[in-house]
């Protein structure tokens, strides 16, 4: 039975790190966290972008009517001072006309002004945005690369474990201990035999009595964890 427990401990060991293998294969997201971080940068940049296009147009038009404003206010002053002979009364309308395009333009001046200190800052968010949303790219596919390394080493790990795996099972004649161990590998969802190390169970850590590690000792037969239902061999070192 010694030599059994030794084989079965060598098959548990293949399946460990095919388990290892496969949970790792599993992981493997097509870089999940930086698709989702560049899918909100992208967002950001798009809104910084809309942003920037919004208040250059608002400067623009701001700057076409300030010339529209400009050119009506010329205009008026020319016919008000120009020396042609008119009514108190349109002399009187011209000049208040003259003052209003005056309070049109101080407003208009102050919101180009704004406008161009607006305009200069959300450029540099949207530049910034913008170079987020390339280096994230850049990330995605240098982390794609990488996982492609890796599922190609781990698919090649898993197909050189497969027939070890199969040809450490054929040596273990006592089936029955084989379908035990099975049982017990799917229940505790890791490991279904654990070694004795320092008197107690490899697996949940919890002592051994000393008649079960003695049974193991002289060969009597397989012994099971009490805690965790783990079959139990001595420690081979």
């Amino acid at each position: 039975m010694k030599e059994q427990l030794k084989a079965l401990y060598e098959l548990q060991k293949i399946d460990l790190k095919l388990a290892q293998a496969n949970a790792a294969l599993a992981a493997l997201d097509g870089a999940l966290a930086l698709r989702r971080k560049h899918e909100m940068a992208a967002k950001q940049s798009e809104a910084a972008h809309q942003a920037l296009v919004n208040a250059e147009i608002e400067l623009k038009d701001s700057e076409l009517n300030l010339k529209s404003i400009d050119e009506k206010r010329a205009a008026t002053e020319k016919k008000l001072y120009g020396g042609g002979i008119m009514s108190v009364k349109e002399a009187t309308s011209l000049e208040h006309e003259v003052e209003h395009l005056k309070g049109q333009q101080g407003q208009l001046d102050q919101r180009v002004l704004e406008l161009y200190d607006t305009v200069e800052s959300l450029r540099a968010k949207s530049k910034a945005a913008k170079a987020l949303v390339d280096d994230l790219d850049r990330q995605i596919r240098e982390a794609l690369e990488k996982e492609a390394v890796e599922r190609t080493r781990l698919e090649a790990e898993i197909a050189r474990l497969e027939p070890e795996r199969a040809e450490a099972a054929a040596r273990i004649t006592d089936k029955q201990l084989l379908s035990r161990y099975e049982a017990i590998r799917k229940r505790t969802g890791s490991s279904g035999m654990a070694r004795i190390v320092d008197h107690k169970c490899e697996g949940c850590h919890v002592a051994v009595t000393s008649f079960t590690a003695r049974n193991l000792f002289e060969d009597k037969g397989i012994e099971y964890c009490e805690n965790c239902g783990r079959i139990l061999m001595l420690d081979v070192g």
